[in-house]
């Protein structure tokens, strides 16, 4: 008993405390939402964010200069008024491996997953998603792209 939970709290130290929580396993994903962390975004695209119905779902810029987002079933095109951080093809939500996970695809800024920064040509590019809620930001110091994947189970106890 002794060593099980030595071998728990060494898991949490080496997580930085963390709680360890579940990637989102594709077979148990049920619905999957976008939601605004921002006023700015909220405006765009309401306070009840985007049900995704199908992946991979790209977020991104607007080509034109418009305030009305463009919203297809797997794009999500807003507008941004600082061309560096917010790309054209900035992040994507996709699958992998029997996984959620987000893709930065290029942006000029990066893009912050649950802390950790992807950038297509740096270190890493991808970052999986957990069960339950997801931070992702647009470039790093930029709040106005915050958003809150949420992922819930489609798995019954």
């Amino acid at each position: 008993m002794l060593t099980e939970r030595l071998d728990k709290m060494g898991e949490r130290l080496l997580s930085g405390g963390r709680i360890k929580r579940d990637r989102a396993y594709l077979p148990k994903v049920g619905a999957i939402r976008v939601l605004p962390l921002t006023d700015h975004l909220g405006r765009q695209i309401g306070k009840d964010g985007i049900a995704l119905s199908e992946l991979p779902f790209r977020i991104g810029r607007r080509p034109v200069r418009s305030d009305a987002p463009i919203l297809s079933n797997n794009m999500l095109l807003l507008h941004s008024t600082n061309d560096q951080c917010l790309s054209p093809d900035h992040m994507e939500l996709e699958k992998r491996d029997g996984y959620l996970i987000v893709r930065d695809l290029g942006s000029a800024l990066g893009t912050i997953v649950n802390g950790e920064h992807l950038l297509r040509f740096g270190f890493e590019a991808t970052a999986g998603l957990y069960m339950g809620d997801n931070d992702l930001t647009a470039g790093p110091g930029e709040p106005s792209f915050r958003f809150r994947v949420t992922v819930e189970s489609g798995v019954k106890p």
